[in-house]
Formats: structure tokens, sequence, C-alpha cells
């Protein structure tokens, strides 16, 4: 895997910017734009899961389900039931499963409530949950510091392409990953909406 060369992130101005790690979060990407920004509320904002994003997530969970379905009914109805058969019945609910957990994953809400005070991703808001060790993917909103942008660039195949980053960065140093998508002019114009949202200014490392 490919990545760019680093910079000077003293260039920012700011000495947590230098103490900020500026390797990618999440390894992988998309080459398309999976999430897109609404402030659903004077108090909230949120990134939801782009139509194409649901598309491909729905339309890979069908691969399984399909798959399974065509080789039971061809079992069945020829009363063959030989290795091979059994194998593709066996795969095809995993990927069914897969395909499942992708659009789980991939169309949880990712949600910035000044209410609350939280950012989180998924269901449970921080704030009513005791355990909070119980959860993932949350912090005090009061603790993000700052918008970082970065680049990964991803090679498969004949296929190669550059995906973005959208991470937090807290009080600490330490990051949060937002989203993660191939549409740079897309998730700069998002983080611009986020930041004057939140007060906090932006290190475009890209």
């Amino acid at each position: 895997m490919k990545t760019k060369e680093p910079f000077a992130p003293s260039k920012f101005g700011d000495p947590i910017a230098r103490q900020t790690k500026w390797s990618t979060i999440k390894y992988g990407g998309t080459h398309f734009r999976t999430h897109s920004i609404i402030q659903s509320a004077p108090y909230k904002v949120e990134f939801k899961a782009s139509f194409k994003a649901k598309f491909l997530y729905t339309f890979f969970s069908l691969i399984g389900f399909t798959v399974m379905i065509i080789f039971l009914f061809y079992s069945f109805e020829n009363k063959k039931f030989n290795p091979e058969f059994i194998l593709h019945i066996i795969i095809s609910p995993v990927l069914l499963l897969v395909g499942i957990c992708v659009f789980y994953f991939g169309t949880r809400p990712i949600i910035f409530d000044k209410m609350s005070g939280y950012f989180w991703k998924g269901n449970q808001n921080p704030k009513e949950i005791i355990d909070k060790s119980t959860i993932k993917h949350y912090c005090k909103i009061s603790d993000i510091h700052s918008l970082q942008i970065i680049s990964e660039y991803c090679s498969s195949g004949k296929s190669s392409f550059y995906s973005y980053e959208l991470n937090l960065v807290l009080n600490d140093a330490k990051r949060l990953n937002v989203i993660d998508h191939g549409n740079l002019k897309k998730l700069r114009e998002d983080s611009k909406i986020l930041s004057q949202f939140l007060g906090i200014p932006i290190w475009d490392g890209v």
C-alpha cells in the first residue's frame, strides 16, 4: 500500500498538531462518496450514508441470499447433495452475514449532538449509558480540538485510488475517525460545515 509523503504539521501553528499522528486510522477505503452531512436540528449534525452506498451494501447482501436460494432449490429439485453443493450452501449464508454486517456498520448513525454534549457512532447516545466502557466511537464534544483530513493510496489489482479520512483530533492529541471515502471535494465541503458547527479548525493534510 502506498501513502503520500508526510508533511510538517507545524504549519498549523498548534502544538497539538505536532503531537497528533498523521497516518491513517482506517486502512482501505472507497473510491466514491459514502456519506453526506445534514443538520437535522439547530443543535445536531449527522452524517448519513449516501444512496449509492446503501445500494451497494444491499446488493452485496442480496448476492449471498440469492446464491443460497438458487443452490438450495437446485439441490432439492434434483435431489443432489454432493460436496460441491453443500459447500456453496455453507458459504452463501456467510456471504449474506458479511453483507448484513457491511450494511449495518456502513449505515449506522454518525451524530454530533450539542444538547447531549457528545459525538458518537451507532444508535446509543453515550449520555444515556451509565457504563460507557461498553461502547466505542464516542467522545465529548468539548474534548474535540480540531478536524483532520488525511489521504490514503489504495491499490487492489488493476484498480487504484485515493481515499480520504475525516478524523477528530481530541485535546490530548488522540483521534477518532468520522468518515472515510473517495470524494475529496465533498469531504472538504462537509468538513467546513462541521467545523463551523463545532467552532473548531480544520487541519487539511492532503
